[in-house]
């Protein structure tokens, strides 16, 4: 079997490198760049001010951390904390019941079954 490609100094291979490309005409480099990545989503109404990027602030993660810390709460009712705000964000109310239910059901067996999800509900329990 042979090959067409040829090696650098082969009979019948490439003598010179590849010719140079022009640069672009009329390149405006950064002027006129379009807006920034999260100036547009504020804009389509996806930013901060956003219901769903409100509800997955990190504000309540905090204070669920310092309520662990603080043992006020145990890693079973975080996790179940965790579980009650993820089935309360928009869009999981914008959901049928059943679908919600099939959510829940899939939350919990990850946390069951997952071996990253078992060992992180384990650390949670030992440093209570």
């Amino acid at each position: 079997m042979s090959s067409t490609i040829k090696p650098p100094g082969a009979p019948g291979a490439p003598t010179s490198p590849l010719p140079e490309i022009a640069p672009t005409q009329g390149a405006e480099g950064t002027q006129g760049a379009k807006p920034a990545f999260h100036e547009t989503l504020q804009a389509d109404g996806v930013g901060p001010a956003d219901p769903i990027a409100r509800a997955t602030s990190a504000e309540p993660i905090e204070a669920l951390t310092e309520d662990l810390r603080a043992g006020r709460i145990g890693g079973a009712e975080a996790v179940e904390a965790l579980i009650g705000r993820a089935l309360s964000t928009p869009m999981a109310r914008s959901l049928t019941a059943a679908a919600r239910a099939e959510l829940e059901a899939h939350l919990r067996a990850s946390l069951e079954h997952d071996p990253s999800m078992v060992a992180m509900t384990k650390d949670l329990e030992r440093a209570r």
